[in-house]
């Protein structure tokens, strides 16, 4: 090792990139989801195309709120990577129908 290389600092610094590389791996899954919860739930109720837009941030928030109470709760349900799948979709999927009962 070379004199004046912090290792620990190197290591700490890449811990930290894989981090945020989690992070950004367990948000594209989210958006993924939330795309899919909107699509799925306007084919079931059959709402419009034109409503997508505003049902993509609704289930985006209800699957980062069934994302939360999983990780809170410790829940050992189905899993990919650090998103916890079963959790997240019922929480889009109650999200979106409390938009549909507000007439969003």
């Amino acid at each position: 090792m070379e004199p004046g290389v912090d290792f620990d600092a190197l290591v700490a610094a890449a811990v930290d990139e894989l981090d945020v590389a989690a992070a950004v791996v367990v948000l594209v899954l989210e958006l993924l989801l939330a795309g899919y919860a909107a699509v799925g739930f306007g084919l079931m109720t059959g709402r419009p195309i034109t409503r997508l837009p505003y049902m993509l941030p609704a289930a985006f928030v209800g699957v980062v709120f069934g994302q939360v109470v999983a990780a809170q709760m410790r829940s050992p349900g189905l899993m990919v990577g650090d998103l916890h799948m079963l959790e997240a979709l019922v929480g889009a999927l109650l999200m979106l129908f409390v938009v549909r009962r507000l007439g969003v």
